[in-house]
């Protein structure tokens, strides 16, 4: 019973912080002509994103189960 809608606007509003903070802080930290090489870095973050979609994914999934059964309450699955 997964709903994408939640997982992309958690990655939406993962993305809209990386794409405002980071550049910010990356023109701060690398003005001009030494931008460039920053690239690996924000691969790499592309990189960590990625790993953590099917995470995200089954998280998302256990609160919506929880909503269904709970009459509208969140329940937070407990970690094992």
């Amino acid at each position: 019973m997964w709903r994408p809608l939640i997982l992309q606007h958690l990655l939406l509003g993962i993305n809209a912080h990386i794409n405002l903070d980071l550049g910010i802080a990356a023109a701060q930290t690398s003005p001009g002509d030494d931008l460039p090489d920053l690239r690996n870095d924000f691969v790499e973050i592309n990189r960590v994103l990625v790993r953590q979609v099917d995470g995200i994914r089954e998280r998302s999934e256990n609160y919506l189960l929880g909503l269904g059964s709970s009459g509208g309450s969140i329940q937070v699955p407990v970690e094992p």
